[in-house]
């Protein structure tokens, strides 16, 4: 294992905030070269959490940060849950902490689809393995359709959203579908992302397992019927080559056809 990454491990597993179940790491970080990832998706839950624990654990997150930066890495901490990039940095890779902390109510509200993906695909750090704290089996269609209603929405404004904890009057509060505007190109990735994202939770309701991997999506595609797989390769092309007007249109109509093949 790099090196680098293992110091990364050793130091989140060495965590001493209080209340902490779980610490797992999401996504596909621990597959990738440091050189190709620029986010870590850290899942930390929690028994309780409350504005001293939460502030013990962004400073536990922010002395780690400021240990593994290097002359070459400058690593980050982000505490908003949501579709957050790294700020570039002048003449330096940014490696950003991005900080995906719940408590055991917070934990049950979370999709069944993200929570189904996270099962098949997380490194375990510390405490419990996630499995052993929310079991699920299987994705309703009922989610996937609710899921698939959201990603109908992502695509059709101009904006992305997040939640984040703040401390008010010493109590922690969650504050939720914060909006944060995006630049045409990031709301390019973000359309092509969500599209990913609901073909993905689709074959794992069909039983393939695929986590955020490309190549494996493209293969699964050739599944779908050819309509569908003629909208999902046209996104890909216009994503590449042309506007944000000509992707949208294509994913709206993609996610429409999509929806009524799980109906």
């Amino acid at each position: 294992m790099n090196k680098f990454k293992q110091k990364i491990y050793q130091k989140i597993s060495n965590i001493k905030t209080p209340s902490i179940i779980s610490i797992s790491i999401l996504g596909s970080f621990p597959k990738k070269r440091i050189k190709n990832v620029n986010d870590i998706d850290i899942l930390i839950i929690f028994d309780k959490l409350n504005s001293k624990i939460y502030k013990n654990l962004l400073k536990e997150f922010k002395q780690i940060a400021k240990e593994i930066t290097t002359r070459k890495i400058k690593a980050i901490v982000e505490t908003r849950m949501g579709p957050i990039k790294p700020k570039k940095v002048k003449d330096k890779k940014v490696l950003q902490f991005h900080l995906l902390v719940y408590d055991l109510n917070l934990l049950k509200k979370i999709g069944e689809p993200i929570w189904f993906n996270a099962l098949h695909n997380y490194k375990f750090i510390k405490g419990k393995q996630l499995n052993k704290i929310r079991s699920l089996k299987k994705i309703s269609k009922k989610a996937l359709l609710k899921d698939l209603q959201k990603f109908e929405g992502d695509i059709k404004g101009r904006f992305g959203w997040y939640n984040q904890y703040k401390i008010k009057n010493n109590k922690l509060e969650l504050k939720l579908d914060q909006k944060i505007k995006l630049t045409n190109q990031y709301k390019k990735e973000s359309i092509v992302f969500s599209i990913e994202v609901a073909l993905m939770n689709y074959f794992c309701y069909k039983g393939f397992i695929v986590g955020k991997n490309r190549e494996k999506l493209k293969k699964l595609s050739r599944k779908l019927p050819l309509q569908l797989q003629k909208e999902y390769f046209k996104i890909i092309r216009i994503y590449k080559k042309q506007g944000i007007k000509e992707l949208r249109e294509t994913a709206k109509l993609f996610l429409k056809e999509l929806g009524k093949l799980i109906k």
